[in-house]
């Protein structure tokens, strides 16, 4: 009988910003790994006391055996890992949302609390990011209630937009590292092509809206970017790059990334909504946006302060 293949894992495990990773917690992840008869290497650490690798050689019976256990162990740990071949560990393309992982806000929601109707506005985005909505039939009803809106208000909430804690560096350490970046969102051209000067992505793909003259209209031009236009474009940029899909991470917060995140070599819910971490293996829950970089094999030294 052939022996199964083995090949060699990174177990990662990454502590909050500015926090380490607890002794017990650290001892406890190790004794795991040799409780399953596996031979990891000492942690070898990406950031001294935050942000450790556990080097181990598996068969997928192990890497499943493994997984199982180490999710018991980490549930209510506050900390974020992940566990994934070291083959094609750094990734070649970053294919990120926009909103609510990029940058902390939602904006049909910013725009619709200062025109007066920001709780109904709010309760739409939300059941659409928790899967309830159609997002193709929720977004044509948000939009419909910008109409009469005229560009300079436009100009004012895209000043207003801030980014997530990492976002810069994420971005310019991938990039000084020649991996190619895109901002893929369900929201507007007029916003992530802001956002993509903020951060230095390479490109921005959204939802253009339409103007009569100097005015929003309430419509949009198609075809609508959702959830099958995310993996679609993720694809397209793939081929264009000549990376196969596993060579690309993915990283988002709502359920119209579900699908991207699920397709791609390392699929990251960012501090996602619970139908997102039911969905994708990893998520990041108690740190910033340079944590991907650290699931991505990324030591801190490496990592651009942006």
């Amino acid at each position: 009988m052939d022996a199964l293949p083995r090949s060699e894992y990174a177990l990662t495990l990454t502590a909050a910003q500015n926090q380490k990773i607890p002794a017990d917690l650290l001892e406890a992840t190790g004794q795991l790994v040799r409780n399953q008869k596996l031979a990891p290497s000492a942690p070898v650490w990406l950031s001294e006391g935050q942000v450790c690798d556990f080097i181990v050689d598996m068969t997928p019976d192990e890497n499943r055996s493994l997984l199982d256990a180490t999710r018991l162990l980490l549930r209510d740990a506050p900390l974020d890992w992940c566990l994934q071949p070291t083959e094609h560990r750094r990734k070649k393309m970053l294919v990120a949302d926009m909103e609510s992982t990029i940058i902390p806000q939602e904006m049909l929601d910013e725009i619709a609390e200062e025109l007066g109707f920001g709780a109904e506005m709010s309760e739409i985005t939300a059941r659409s990011m928790r899967g309830e909505l159609n997002f193709e039939e929720s977004l044509r009803t948000r939009v419909q209630r910008l109409k009469g809106l005229d560009r300079d208000q436009l100009e004012h909430f895209k000043n207003s937009i801030t980014l997530h804690s990492g976002a810069r560096s994420l971005i310019q350490t991938l990039k000084a590292h020649g991996v190619f970046t895109a901002l893929v969102s369900g929201g507007f051209t007029i916003f992530t092509d802001h956002v993509r000067t903020l951060c230095g992505f390479d490109e921005a793909y959204a939802n253009t809206l339409e103007f009569d003259g100097n005015t929003l209209n309430g419509k949009l031009t198609p075809p609508l970017l959702g959830p099958d236009a995310k993996l679609s474009i993720a694809r397209e940029l793939a081929n264009r790059q000549n990376i196969g899909i596993e060579e690309i991470c993915a990283t988002g917060d709502g359920a119209n990334d579900i699908p991207m995140l699920k397709a791609v070599g390392l699929g990251v819910g960012y501090h996602p909504k619970p139908i997102v971490l039911k969905a994708t293996p990893w998520s990041v829950r108690h740190g910033d946006l340079t944590t991907l970089l650290y699931f991505m094999g990324y030591r801190k030294s490496e990592i651009l302060q942006a």
